[in-house]
């Protein structure tokens, strides 16, 4: 009976501590995850374990707040879900072997202050949606070679923005003097 008594307790614990980061702040890790093969990674995520045990992530008051997973041999696409991660306030996936174009669901991420994405090869443009992320204060997108436009229109918007890190990209537009 006692040992049954302390396996409830045991569950009840184990259960707690993985209730309160909500299921899709946890699918879109997963979908991360998944989606940049994880499994290659050099500090991978054990899934069995609490959230604010995985390497790169930064857990505060039950919300995932950053990740910070450069050098670590993330290769592929951002997955769309990186956008459900609504109160990340920092994001660092620097030196990796990231393609792709970098998610307009980044839009959704209101509390971002910092986007770092230098040194991967991401291509396109860079999203419009950017410049909805009035927190913004660093964005540091430099070393992708293949992003091909910078939009005007969202960079302006962008007050407080303090540091904007765009070299060795294909830019066609001019920075707007406005930002500079």
């Amino acid at each position: 009976m006692k040992t049954l008594k302390l396996l409830i307790i045991c569950f009840f614990v184990t259960s707690y501590s993985f209730a309160n980061i909500s299921l899709e702040e946890k699918s879109a890790l997963i979908a991360l995850h998944n989606a940049t093969n994880g499994d290659k990674w050099n500090s991978t995520w054990d899934f069995n374990t609490p959230i604010d045990t995985w390497h790169g992530v930064t857990v505060e008051n039950d919300r995932i707040v950053e990740i910070n997973l450069q050098f670590n041999n993330l290769n592929g696409q951002l997955p769309k879900e990186i956008g459900n991660l609504i109160h990340l306030r920092k994001i660092n996936l620097g030196f990796n072997k990231l393609s792709g174009k970098i998610p307009p669901s980044l839009k959704n991420l209101k509390e971002l202050i910092s986007l770092e994405l230098f040194i991967n090869a991401f291509n396109g443009h860079i999203p419009s949606e950017l410049g909805e992320l009035k927190n913004l204060k660093y964005i540091r997108i430099n070393n992708n070679n293949r992003l091909i436009k910078n939009t005007r229109e969202s960079l302006i918007r962008l007050a407080d923005l303090r540091e904007l890190l765009l070299k060795s990209n294909f830019l066609i537009r001019k920075t707007p003097n406005e930002v500079c």
